[in-house]
C-alpha cells in the first residue's frame, strides 16, 4: 500500500503545474515523456478522487469474463425454463459452478444479470415484486432523464441545444418531488447532487428535519462507482441502486409533458432560454400537483435526519491551490476574504456539479468557508 501512495503521490507531482495552471499539459508530455492521454486521464482521476484516484488500481473483473460464450448462456436459458421463479442471486451461483466445469475464469453478477434481462420478462417480474412491497411514503425514490426533444438557447455557446429533464418521483404516489434541466447527461455526480437539492427541498421547518429516502432507484446509466455509493450507505443510510423497469405512469406523464411544452414553443414563436423554460417547467409539474409535506403524517426516525452537513457526502470532492486571486475552478473563480491566509496551500474544496455558483472549503478536515463564483480579479 505504502509503494500505491508514493505513486500517486508522484504522478500528483508530474501534474501539479497543470492544476496550478503553470504549464500545458503538452509541455509536461515532451518533458516527462509520458503520453498525452495517460496525463488527462491522470487529471480527470485527480479531479474526481483527488489524491486516490491516482492510486493504480487492479481491474476488478480481472479473471473475469466481461461477456458470456453460446454455451454459458444456453445454460442460463435452461435454468431459467425449468425454475422461473429462481432468484438472480441464486442462478448466479449456479452459473459460477457451471463454468468452474470447464474453465478456471469466474463471471461477474453483473454480465449474468445482463444475460437474465434478456429472457422474457424474468428480471422485470421480480424487480417489480420488489416495487409492490414499496407503501410507504419517502421510502424510495427514483431518477429518470430524458430528452426534451426541443431546440433552446444555450447563451454559454450561443448555439441552440436540445435539453435534458431530470424527474425524481416517490416510487410509492408517483408524486414528483423535484426536477433539474441540463445540457448535459445524468451521471452519478449529478444524480448524488439532484438528490441533496431534493432532501434539503423537503425541510420540515416545523420539527426541524429533512426527509430522506432509504432507497434511490436510478436507470439512466450503469453505476460504476461502488466505493462512492458504500460510502453514502454508510453516512446517510441511502442504498443506491440500478433499476431499469417501466413505470407506465411517469412514462405517460412525460408524454404529455414533452407534447405540450411543443405546443407552449409553437404558440411563443420566439427560442427560449433554459431559465425561461425552467419557468415553463415549474409551473407544469407543481403547480397544480405540489404537496405540502408539512401536512404529512409523522415519519420514522430512520427516515429523517436533523444534520444538513451529513449531506456533504453526496457533493463532489477536489482538492485546489490557493492563489491570490482565490481558488480556480471550472474554469471560474471563486472568493472570500478568509482565503487569502491560505494563499499557496491546497485545501479541498466540495461542490455541488449541478449549481456552480458556490463552493465548500474545508482545511485539514475542518469547514473553512464559502467561496463563491466571481468574474473579478481580485478579492
Amino acid at each position: 500500500m505504502g509503494n500505491k501512495k508514493g505513486l500517486s503521490k508522484e504522478r500528483y507531482e508530474i501534474i501539479e503545474p497543470f492544476l496550478n495552471k503553470e504549464k500545458k499539459l503538452k509541455d509536461i508530455e515532451n518533458e516527462k515523456n509520458i503520453s498525452y492521454a495517460t496525463l488527462k486521464r491522470w487529471v480527470k482521476a485527480y479531479k474526481e478522487d483527488g489524491i486516490e484516484g491516482l492510486i493504480k488500481k487492479e481491474r476488478k473483473d480481472k479473471n473475469q469474463y466481461r461477456s458470456l460464450d453460446d454455451k454459458t448462456y444456453e445454460f442460463i436459458k435452461k435454468s431459467y425454463e425449468k425454475n422461473p421463479d429462481i432468484k438472480i442471486s441464486s442462478l448466479y451461483e449456479k452459473c459460477c459452478n457451471f463454468i468452474n466445469t470447464f474453465s478456471d475464469k469466474t463471471v461477474s453478477y453483473h454480465t449474468v444479470y445482463r444475460a437474465v434481462n434478456n429472457l422474457d420478462d424474468f428480471v422485470k417480474n421480480h424487480a417489480s415484486i420488489n416495487i409492490e412491497k414499496i407503501k410507504k411514503k419517502h421510502q424510495a425514490y427514483r431518477i429518470v432523464q430524458t430528452d426534451l426533444d426541443i431546440n433552446v438557447r444555450d447563451f454559454r455557446q450561443n448555439s441552440m441545444k436540445k435539453p435534458y429533464l431530470y424527474l425524481i418521483y416517490d416510487i410509492a404516489t408517483d408524486d414528483i418531488l423535484n426536477y433539474y434541466l441540463s445540457f448535459s447527461k445524468l451521471d452519478l455526480k449529478k444524480s448524488t447532487a439532484f438528490l441533496r437539492d431534493t432532501i434539503i427541498k423537503n425541510y420540515k421547518s416545523d420539527e426541524d428535519f429533512f426527509i430522506k429516502p432509504h432507497n434511490l432507484l436510478i436507470d439512466s446509466f450503469e453505476i460504476k462507482n461502488k466505493r462512492k455509493i458504500e460510502l453514502i450507505k454508510e453516512t446517510l443510510d441511502i442504498k443506491i441502486e440500478n433499476y431499469y423497469e417501466q413505470n407506465k405512469e411517469m412514462e405517460k406523464f412525460i408524454n404529455f409533458l414533452k407534447s405540450d411544452l411543443k405546443k407552449i414553443l409553437r404558440e411563443t414563436h420566439l427560442p427560449m432560454s433554459l431559465m425561461e423554460l425552467d419557468k415553463v417547467l415549474y409551473s407544469y409539474i407543481f403547480m397544480n400537483n405540489i404537496k405540502n409535506l408539512n401536512e404529512e403524517k409523522p415519519f420514522s426516525p430512520s427516515g429523517t435526519l436533523k444534520d444538513i452537513d451529513q449531506l456533504d457526502i453526496l457533493l463532489g470532492s477536489a482538492k485546489r491551490k490557493v492563489q491570490e486571486y482565490g481558488i480556480r475552478f471550472r474554469n471560474g473563480i471563486y472568493r472570500n476574504l478568509d482565503l487569502k491566509k491560505y494563499t499557496g496551500k491546497i485545501l479541498e474544496i466540495k461542490y455541488n456539479v449541478n449549481d456552480p455558483k458556490e463552493i465548500k472549503v474545508y482545511f485539514k478536515g475542518n469547514f473553512l468557508c464559502m467561496a463563491y463564483l466571481s468574474a473579478n480579479e481580485n478579492f
